[in-house]
Order: C-alpha cells, then structure tokens, then sequence
C-alpha cells in the first residue's frame, strides 16, 4: 500500500456507528461473561453476577478507547501506526481500572459469598508478586481482545480507526501543517506548493478534488490520497493559487480537469469523477457548477 494513500473502501464511522462501537461490543462481552460460571460462585446470585460483569466491562472498554485516542492525538507528530496507540491505550486502561473499582466494588461487596473478596486493585502496588502478575495478565488479556477487534474494524469491516486506515504501518498519512508550514524552504505566501508539499511522496502532486473531514483536508490525488491537518477552507484558498477548479459542495471542491460528466438522480445533482468517484452538487452551487459546465 502506498505510504499517505487508502483503499476506498475505508470510510470514517458516522456518529451512530461510533455509537455503537463503544457500547455494543462491551454489552455483548458482559452478557456473556455474565452467562459463564467463571467467576460467578463468588456471588448470591447469578443476576449479581451479570450486573458486576458488565460494570467491569463496560468501563474498561471505554478506558480503552479514550486512551488509544489520547495516545493517537500525542503520536500524531511521528506518524507510528495505529497498534501502537492501541498499546498504550491498554495500557492506560490497565492503570485506570484500579481507581474505578473504588465506584464498583462497594456495591457488589454486600452480596460475595461467606469468605469471597474482590481483587484489591486500588492503590497501586506493583512491588507485590501476586498484585503485578495480577496486574500482567490482565492487560495481555485486554490486549488480546484489544488489538485483534480493531484489526477486524479496520481490516475486515473497512472503517478508519484513529485516523489509520492500516493496522500495522502509516496507511492514511496525517500531516500537521503548522509543522509542515514551519519547515524551511517553504513560501510564505499562499501557494499551491503549500498544499502539495504537505502530501507524502506515495499519491503524486495532480490532485483531482479536496474533501471537508472535521479538522482535515483529505486530498485526493490521481495516484491515491491524503489527509492534511488544515481547515477545507484553507485548502481550497491554496489549491485555487495553481489549479482550476469549483467548489460543488460545502465539503467537496473539484478540478475541473477531474470532471467526467453529471448525472441526475431523483432531483439530485452529482459529478462523475475521472478516478470513478460521484460527489453531490448541492443546490448551492448548482447554477454555477452547471453554468461553467454549459459554457
């Protein structure tokens, strides 16, 4: 795979999709902790048991993934690959489950069997051998289920996790452009060059249309694409400095060289791309898109 470049079929999860991934799975894995008898003779009961299985797993799956989201965010200037963040977000998950058992634990203490006891997990203490085997086992545990759920996100279902549209290297380039807008050699008045020197080698300089994701800019090339750390507004400011093109959308501007043809379906508007790609025209820009077009 070209190193800044993605498949399309990786896409970024809408917000009930993200929804979903960060309570779906770990229901699930609670109801069936709940279900099994590991660990359930400790309780009265088996409905204790399911409420204790999911109060554990709920959590930790939502420390997982605040820290591979933090630990993306802090990576993001050296551009190391998405199982990196997803280590030390385990990590960080690992930590964070001592302090919460302090919540959880006083609420399930009432119903432990004469003589059963809750792993003490708060505070820390490593220098004990049980605590920090303890301690071992449950973040390869973790990391086990961890690592090998986002490869399937990624790699099987197609969706981008922490910006990385790859498990194992830098599939999906994240450039910040105020280092790249810092380094030497660069202009200092806006230019097309601006925008194309913050793309990595692998997709090539002919860019046929920029595309609005949040903080980013993703550039898409003849050869692949990118995305840049910079507003779209700002980007499309840049690449207008060296290439002719139009606006079609609020999120999507275009090279005019890229355009193959419109289609119309059921009252809407969209542009065939020279690279297979359809993007809408929104009524906005209509008259000017298609005027342009009939001249």
């Amino acid at each position: 795979m070209i190193l800044g470049s993605h498949s399309p079929a990786h896409r970024d999860m809408t917000r009930d999709q993200y929804l979903l991934f960060l309570l779906l799975p770990p229901l699930m894995l609670g109801l069936v902790a709940g279900a099994s008898k590991f660990g359930s003779a400790q309780f009265d009961n088996r409905l204790v048991h399911f409420a204790f299985s999911l109060a554990s797993i709920v959590p930790d799956w939502l420390s997982l993934e605040l820290g591979s989201v933090l630990a993306a965010i802090a990576l993001r200037p050296w551009r190391l690959p998405l199982w990196v963040a997803l280590v030390l977000g385990t990590a960080f998950a690992a930590l964070a489950h001592a302090p919460l058992t302090l919540l959880r634990d006083p609420l399930f203490e009432p119903y432990l069997q004469p003589g059963a006891s809750l792993f003490p997990s708060w505070p820390w203490n490593f220098q004990d051998g049980r605590y920090a085997m303890e301690s071992a086992l449950a973040l390869l545990g973790r990391l086990l289920f961890w690592l090998p759920f986002n490869f399937a996100v990624v790699h099987l279902l197609g969706f981008r996790r922490l910006g990385h549209d790859h498990f194992f290297h830098v599939g999906l380039a994240v450039i910040d452009s105020a280092q790249a807008a810092a380094s030497p050699g660069l202009d200092s008045k806006p230019s097309l060059v601006l925008l194309l020197r913050r793309l990595p080698p692998g997709v090539g300089r002919d860019i046929l249309c920029l595309k609005a994701q949040e903080h980013y800019t993703e550039v898409v090339t003849s050869q692949g694409s990118a995305l840049v750390y910079m507003r779209f507004s700002d980007a499309v400011a840049l690449a207008a400095t060296g290439i002719d093109g139009v606006q079609i959308h609020r999120s999507y501007w275009v090279a005019y060289a890229a355009m193959a043809g419109f289609d119309r379906t059921e009252g809407r508007i969209f542009t065939r791309l020279i690279n297979g790609e359809t993007l809408p025209v929104s009524r906005t820009y209509q008259a000017r898109v298609l005027g342009l077009n009939a001249s």
